[in-house]
């Protein structure tokens, strides 16, 4: 599970919520990831996630501003939501569970 936190602003309930999340996917045995940072940052990890061979099923959890088609890096720089759901078709990735949550505030 990969979990991206690209507020500009470390707040308490975001900081609670990768708390749960990370608590709830390791009960499942599930490997949690963090990441915060930039747009091309944002991009970069979400590839190298999906990138790894290692990967059972995939749970990307966004928690960002953003707008209906892009979601906003720590810097303010957009990423278009569109782009993040294409990597989502990699070989390695066939016949295993996908799935991504995006909470971005307007």
């Amino acid at each position: 599970m990969l979990i991206i936190n690209s507020s500009r602003e470390d707040t308490k309930n975001g900081t609670k919520d990768i708390d749960t999340l990370t608590q709830t996917f390791s009960g499942f045995q599930m490997a949690v990831e963090h990441c915060q940072g930039s747009a091309r940052e944002m991009k970069e990890t979400v590839w190298n996630f999906l990138n790894r061979y290692d990967l059972v099923n995939v749970f990307i959890v966004i928690m960002s501003h953003g707008n209906a088609d892009e979601i906003y890096g720590a810097d303010g720089t957009p990423l278009a939501t569109s782009e993040v759901l294409g990597m989502m078709n990699g070989p390695n990735l066939r016949n295993k569970f996908k799935m991504i949550l995006v909470n971005a505030c307007r």
